[in-house]
Protein backbone atom coordinates (compact mmCIF):
# COMPACT_ATOMS: atom_id res chain seq x y z
CA UNK A 1 0.00 0.00 0.00
CA UNK A 2 0.91 3.38 -0.89
CA UNK A 3 1.53 6.02 1.81
CA UNK A 4 0.74 9.59 1.20
CA UNK A 5 1.89 12.49 3.63
CA UNK A 6 0.42 15.81 2.65
CA UNK A 7 3.26 18.03 1.99
CA UNK A 8 0.80 21.53 1.67
CA UNK A 9 -2.15 22.59 0.22
CA UNK A 10 -2.79 25.72 -2.50
CA UNK A 11 -5.90 27.93 -3.05
CA UNK A 12 -6.58 30.14 -5.57
CA UNK A 13 -9.48 32.82 -6.29
CA UNK A 14 -9.12 35.29 -9.47
CA UNK A 15 -4.94 34.55 -9.01
CA UNK A 16 -4.86 36.26 -12.88
CA UNK A 17 -5.96 39.57 -11.93
CA UNK A 18 -4.67 42.27 -9.24
CA UNK A 19 -7.98 41.30 -7.04
CA UNK A 20 -7.31 37.54 -6.86
CA UNK A 21 -5.26 35.73 -4.23
CA UNK A 22 -2.86 32.58 -3.73
CA UNK A 23 -2.61 31.06 -0.55
CA UNK A 24 0.13 28.33 0.23
CA UNK A 25 0.33 26.10 3.22
CA UNK A 26 3.11 24.12 4.08
CA UNK A 27 2.37 20.88 6.30
CA UNK A 28 5.52 22.04 8.72
CA UNK A 29 3.76 20.55 12.04
CA UNK A 30 2.49 17.29 10.92
CA UNK A 31 -0.95 18.60 11.37
CA UNK A 32 -1.90 20.04 8.45
CA UNK A 33 -4.36 17.53 7.48
CA UNK A 34 -6.05 17.02 10.13
CA UNK A 35 -7.08 21.10 10.04
CA UNK A 36 -7.59 21.02 6.79
CA UNK A 37 -10.52 18.38 7.68
CA UNK A 38 -11.82 19.20 10.62
CA UNK A 39 -12.69 22.83 8.46
CA UNK A 40 -13.85 20.98 5.63
CA UNK A 41 -16.01 18.75 7.46
CA UNK A 42 -17.93 21.73 9.64
CA UNK A 43 -18.78 23.47 6.31
CA UNK A 44 -20.23 19.95 5.26
CA UNK A 45 -22.16 19.92 8.30
CA UNK A 46 -23.60 23.28 8.04
CA UNK A 47 -24.43 22.42 4.78
CA UNK A 48 -26.09 19.58 5.31
CA UNK A 49 -28.07 21.25 7.94
CA UNK A 50 -28.76 24.33 6.26
CA UNK A 51 -31.72 24.95 3.83
CA UNK A 52 -32.40 26.56 0.31
CA UNK A 53 -32.08 30.45 1.57
CA UNK A 54 -29.49 29.84 4.14
CA UNK A 55 -27.36 27.60 1.65
CA UNK A 56 -27.45 30.50 -0.93
CA UNK A 57 -26.59 32.93 2.35
CA UNK A 58 -23.54 30.55 2.76
CA UNK A 59 -22.29 30.86 -1.17
CA UNK A 60 -22.68 34.37 -0.93
CA UNK A 61 -20.71 35.25 2.16
CA UNK A 62 -17.80 32.85 1.29
CA UNK A 63 -17.75 34.88 -2.35
CA UNK A 64 -17.75 38.35 0.00
CA UNK A 65 -15.11 37.03 2.60
CA UNK A 66 -12.96 36.12 -0.45
CA UNK A 67 -13.58 39.28 -1.74
CA UNK A 68 -12.70 41.05 1.21
CA UNK A 69 -9.39 38.57 1.72
CA UNK A 70 -8.19 39.48 -1.51
CA UNK A 71 -8.18 43.22 -1.12
CA UNK A 72 -5.05 41.99 2.07
CA UNK A 73 -1.37 41.67 1.18
CA UNK A 74 -0.67 38.32 1.87
CA UNK A 75 1.34 39.45 4.86
CA UNK A 76 -0.96 40.89 6.42
CA UNK A 77 -3.56 38.55 6.61
CA UNK A 78 -3.65 35.73 9.42
CA UNK A 79 -3.23 32.47 9.30
CA UNK A 80 -6.92 31.92 10.27
CA UNK A 81 -8.39 34.04 7.56
CA UNK A 82 -5.39 31.90 5.43
CA UNK A 83 -7.60 28.85 6.62
CA UNK A 84 -10.79 30.58 6.16
CA UNK A 85 -9.86 31.33 2.44
CA UNK A 86 -8.78 27.63 1.67
CA UNK A 87 -11.88 25.79 3.18
CA UNK A 88 -14.32 28.65 1.07
CA UNK A 89 -12.57 27.80 -1.85
CA UNK A 90 -12.30 24.03 -1.65
CA UNK A 91 -16.07 24.10 -0.96
CA UNK A 92 -17.48 26.16 -3.55
CA UNK A 93 -15.19 24.12 -5.87
CA UNK A 94 -16.83 20.96 -4.64
CA UNK A 95 -19.61 21.89 -5.29
CA UNK A 96 -19.29 24.09 -8.48
CA UNK A 97 -19.72 27.63 -7.47
CA UNK A 98 -16.27 28.11 -8.32
CA UNK A 99 -14.89 27.28 -11.76
CA UNK A 100 -11.80 25.07 -11.65
CA UNK A 101 -8.93 26.23 -13.71
CA UNK A 102 -5.66 27.48 -13.57
CA UNK A 103 -6.53 30.91 -11.63
CA UNK A 104 -9.48 28.89 -9.24
CA UNK A 105 -9.26 26.09 -7.09
CA UNK A 106 -7.49 24.00 -4.43
CA UNK A 107 -4.79 21.45 -4.78
CA UNK A 108 -3.25 18.88 -2.20
CA UNK A 109 -0.03 18.00 -2.80
CA UNK A 110 1.15 15.03 -1.23
CA UNK A 111 4.43 12.93 -1.24
CA UNK A 112 4.17 9.24 -2.10
CA UNK A 113 6.54 7.02 0.56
Amino acid sequence: MIEKKLLKVSALYKNDTNNGLGIIIVNTNGDLEDAVVEGIEIYEKAWEDADENMRKEFVTGYFAQLNHYSQCPAENRSQEENFTCLWNIYFLEKYGFLETDNFNGFIFLYEQE
